[in-house]
């Protein structure tokens, strides 16, 4: 994605329980809708934290073979049969990932962490009211506008 917002500026990302319980992947997503329904809508790919790690590289070549553009069309077709609210016709990151998860559990799921004690992501209506407005140019469409406003005391 290409809008990044900092709510935080002290916030600081707990890596150390990650390596400490050896994730290798971290997303956010509901594990229920996840890993036990393979839910579109339950799974957010915009931010990966992944570690550097053989693993993490053979996940990333897999998820590759999906988007190739002999396999893609079958690719699609197979899962939207797995992955519940897919667009017809998909096949993106999100839903790779899902299918991985769901088809090579064993494999995928041990270093796979969803984060859900903060988002790792969001939308701006998740975020417009609890931004002061003084600090935000909003565009006619209810959008921020490219620039801040500058604010003086």
């Amino acid at each position: 994605d290409w809008d990044v917002i900092f709510t935080d500026m002290n916030f600081t990302l707990p890596v150390e329980e990650y390596e400490a319980s050896g994730m290798r992947l971290i997303l956010g997503g509901e594990p229920k809708g996840v890993f036990e329904e393979a839910n579109y809508l339950k799974l957010n790919t915009g931010l990966m934290l992944l570690r550097v790690h053989p693993w993490s590289l053979a996940l990333l070549e897999r998820m590759l073979q999906y988007g190739r553009r002999a396999a893609r069309r079958r690719r699609a077709i197979e899962a939207q049969r797995t992955v519940k609210n897919l667009c017809s016709g998909c096949i993106d990151d999100q839903a790779v990932l899902l299918l991985l998860l769901r088809e090579q559990a064993a494999r995928w799921r041990p270093y796979t962490y969803l984060e859900r004690r903060f988002l790792l992501q969001g939308y701006w209506e998740d975020y417009e009211k609890a931004m002061p407005l003084s600090a935000i140019s909003i565009s006619p469409h209810g959008r921020p506008a490219s620039t801040l406003k500058a604010t003086t005391s």
